[in-house]
């Protein structure tokens, strides 16, 4: 057994680390490690009962951090556009996919199971690639998020009333499943009502924090799968219950590992399920990937066109919907418990799924690149001319307005400038424009929109965007339009700092920097008397 386990994971790092040196995502190098290991070692029924057991785990450990990340505050960043989306997308996408699924010749019940699952996409793969690209704070970062966000609370309730349909005594089922939310009820109102009075106690030691959380999920998980509640829905709310404690983020650091030690074996398990049984097999399998690959994105596109997205936002945030989601393997295996499902169909999802996600990762980390080459053929979709009038007689365009920008654009009213201000947030627009102020809300990386905006009658361009590749993109289209332009921008680090020195931006500000001089020059100026400090007020 342990001979095999250290195979496993021997195996798994290789092509990990393979896959890492070819910058693949790590996911896909998870499931063809399975699909490799299952056609080269020999797994006996003990085995594989531990490892269905593994990745029964790393479930309820990857949705009870889920859940406890995704607090109340998550939930309200979660805007307009990106609700819409989320229940726009997972309706026609299913709709469609359901009928795709019955031309291929799947039945009535098999297809609406599949067209649900194939109708998520990975929030795994995204926030990863997003991470890398550290993009989390733009325009399509946001909005991408934030649909898949609301793609997950989907999923989850899916994964709790599903059970409901499938139970062989409906009425005891229901009876039982409804005694189960009024308990889940009740001790979710205990918890928030006590939890703050013990949570100083739980936070002096971290070995008695990080067995609590481990007794607190695992408990809540099989107390309520006695009400027909899912287990991965009761770790879930188990994590959502502890989200708004100080300690969530010390819980969310200690489990993590151990979530990813499982979670690696729940997607080899994946790829051990995927078999070459027939080339009809393949072909449905290559045929299905290729529809989620183009018209899961494509229906994303138009609902982001109907809502009136930037051109550019919009067809990134559509390439992060071309593949199936963890979700998808989930509710795949909860579907397999009531005998809906067999080997092979988990075979051909597995298929599906690691097709999908090895081919959108490279769609997803090049989608910047991949936009410039068809720019010209998506300009006259969606695209808003900004009229004239907005931007005439405009001295100095402001990108940002959130903390630095705030502060610059105070000094411009006091200078009576004539200016424009560029942003993503609604709510900073609206401020805005309630002050009189002119302001148009779009993503400072739109070329669409910087070409409309940028006159040559522009005097200054202040970005207190620290993003170099905006920076670089605004600085260019500037001086293209107007060689004597003033352009100021941010650096987020050192590299960024030279790199715009490089290009030759007439002042570039590094606002760790910054802060750090202003620091300097207050203890050179007052000493380390407190007295001598004046009071500072921004």
């Amino acid at each position: 057994m342990l001979q095999k386990l250290a195979l496993v994971f021997t195996f798994t790092f290789l092509v990990t680390f393979l896959f890492s040196l070819l910058n693949q995502p790590v996911i896909s190098s998870y499931i063809l490690s399975g699909f490799l290991i299952s056609h080269l070692v020999n797994i006996d029924p003990i085995f594989e009962e531990l490892i269905n057991f593994s990745t029964e785990l790393g479930l309820i450990l990857l949705l009870f951090l889920v859940g406890l990340n995704l607090n109340l505050d998550s939930l309200k960043e979660v805007s307009k556009k990106s609700f819409i989306l989320g229940i726009f997308q997972e309706i026609i996408t299913t709709f469609i996919g359901f009928l795709f699924l019955k031309i291929l010749g799947f039945s009535n019940a098999l297809s609406l199971i599949l067209a649900l699952a194939f109708s998520f996409s990975s929030t795994i793969l995204t926030v990863k690639i997003f991470s890398d690209k550290k993009v989390f704070d733009t325009l399509y970062g946001k909005i991408a998020i934030g649909f898949m966000i609301v793609q997950d609370l989907i999923a989850v309730i899916l994964i709790l009333v599903l059970p409901l349909f499938f139970s062989n005594d409906k009425v005891f089922g229901l009876e039982k499943f409804f005694i189960g939310l009024l308990t889940l009820g009740l001790i979710s109102f205990l918890v928030l009502k006590f939890i703050r009075k013990v949570e100083r106690f739980l936070e002096k030691s971290i070995e008695i924090l990080f067995l609590f959380s481990l007794f607190f999920v695992l408990f809540l998980s099989t107390l309520f799968l006695n009400f027909n509640i899912p287990i991965e829905v009761s770790a879930f709310i188990s994590g959502v219950l502890l989200s708004g404690t100080y300690f969530a983020k010390e819980i969310s650091s200690r489990l993590s590992p151990l979530r990813d030690f499982f979670l690696i074996l729940f997607f080899v398990y994946i790829g051990s399920l995927f078999k070459f049984s027939s080339f009809d097999f393949v072909l449905k399998g290559l045929v299905i990937s290729l529809f989620i690959l183009i018209f899961n994105p494509l229906i994303i596109w138009f609902i982001l066109l109907f809502l009136k997205v930037p051109p550019r936002v919009n067809f990134i945030v559509s390439l992060t919907g071309g593949q199936i989601s963890e979700f998808s393997f989930i509710l795949a295996n909860l579907v397999k418990k009531y005998n809906l499902l067999d080997e092979k169909i988990l075979s051909l999802i597995s298929f599906v799924g690691f097709t999908t996600i090895f081919i959108s990762s490279y769609f997803i980390y090049y989608s910047d690149k991949l936009y410039e080459k068809i720019r010209l053929k998506f300009t006259f979709y969606g695209k808003e001319k900004i009229q004239d009038e907005r931007v005439e007689g405009i001295e100095v365009i402001l990108f940002g307005c959130d903390r630095t920008g705030y502060l610059v654009k105070e000094s411009l009213k006091e200078l009576n400038k004539k200016f424009l201000v560029i942003d993503y947030n609604v709510s900073i627009i609206e401020k805005l424009q309630a002050e009189n102020i002119k302001a148009i809300y779009g993503d400072a990386g739109d070329i669409d929109l910087l070409l409309d905006i940028l006159k040559p009658s522009v005097k200054a361009i202040i970005s207190t965007i620290p993003d170099a590749n905006i920076n670089e993109l605004i600085f260019r289209i500037a001086k293209s339009k107007n060689k004597e332009v003033i352009t100021i921008v941010a650096a987020k680090d050192k590299n960024d700092f030279e790199k715009m020195q490089r290009l030759g931006v007439d002042y570039v500000f590094w606002p760790h920097l910054l802060g750090g001089k202003f620091i300097s020059d207050l203890i050179k100026n007052f000493g380390f008397e407190v007295e001598n400090y004046p009071r500072l007020q921004v």
